[in-house]
């Protein structure tokens, strides 16, 4: 039996994450601590430069090295202690993909254009040791799951073949096959036409009721947030100014910079 004490920790715990990056070194993420439960979804808001998207690299050290990055604080995952920040990358190389996946805002930078789709796919399990027919049976369930078809004419295209909703919901296909308990999705909708961006939200919330896995949700539009996520993290120039249950942070919020960003929700007027 799981020890009571064990059920309770987050799927994710950061305290104290700071990011400095550039020569001379800029600091990009300061003092920022948040956690993540088992099946929950929080929204990870802020404008463009806030440091959002620095904060999600961050976590699995994936800022690019040509940024100098330099990083302080501590990221842990449930069932063990050991500081992300500074494991060996060889491990995080593990941890990447099988216990947090990714899918960014632009699908396309998510592939090469050289290569189909099955390549891809079968690339990503091949690092992980999966037989060639274990393999197939994965991307073809990873693909389903996504409602792609798992027919040659799909598994053969290129990447400039599907269109941006398509590429995007083969993106979050790959990010499944390492069965992650936390995805974290980096604008994922945002480069997507309106019914497009409700088809992948809808896919994420289906996957996280389904699967039970956490979703750590970027974006700077709140009224995407309002549609998918429990929770709120407010974020302005590196730093968290503002959380809370979303429905409490989009009617009654305490930070003026979050009040400034609900005012800047389109409304429709008649």
């Amino acid at each position: 039996m799981t020890p009571v004490s064990e059920c309770s920790k987050p799927m994710l715990s950061v305290a104290g994450l700071s990011v400095t990056i550039g020569n001379p070194p800029v600091e990009a993420v300061r003092e920022v601590g948040f956690s993540v439960d088992a099946g929950e979804i929080v929204g990870l808001a802020g404008e463009s430069g806030s440091g959002k998207s620095v904060t999600t690299l961050a976590l699995t050290r994936l800022v690019p090295h040509k940024a100098n990055p330099f990083y302080g604080g501590c990221v842990t995952l449930s069932g063990s202690s050991d500081n992300l920040l500074i494991q060996p990358e060889r491990d995080l190389r593990q941890i990447r993909g099988s216990k947090i996946g990714y899918i960014f805002q632009e699908p396309s930078a998510s592939f090469n254009p050289v290569y189909t789709i099955q390549s891809h796919m079968m690339e990503i399990l091949r690092i992980r040791g999966s037989s060639r027919k274990a393999a197939e049976k994965e991307i073809h369930s990873a693909l389903e799951e996504v409602g792609i078809s798992a027919d040659p004419t799909h598994l053969k295209a290129w990447p400039g073949d599907f269109s941006g909703g398509m590429l995007q919901r083969t993106a979050i296909a790959c990010a499944l096959l390492g069965k992650p308990k936390l995805l974290i999705a980096d604008e994922p909708t945002t480069a997507l036409d309106t019914s497009t961006q409700k088809r992948i939200v809808e896919l994420l919330k289906r996957l996280n009721r389904d699967r039970k896995m956490a979703i750590l949700f970027i974006s700077h539009d709140l009224g995407l947030l309002k549609e998918i996520t429990s929770r709120i993290l407010v974020m302005k120039e590196g730093r968290i100014v503002e959380e809370g249950p979303t429905e409490e942070i989009l009617t009654n919020p305490r930070d003026a910079y979050t009040r400034t960003l609900i005012d800047s929700i389109p409304r429709l007027r008649l």
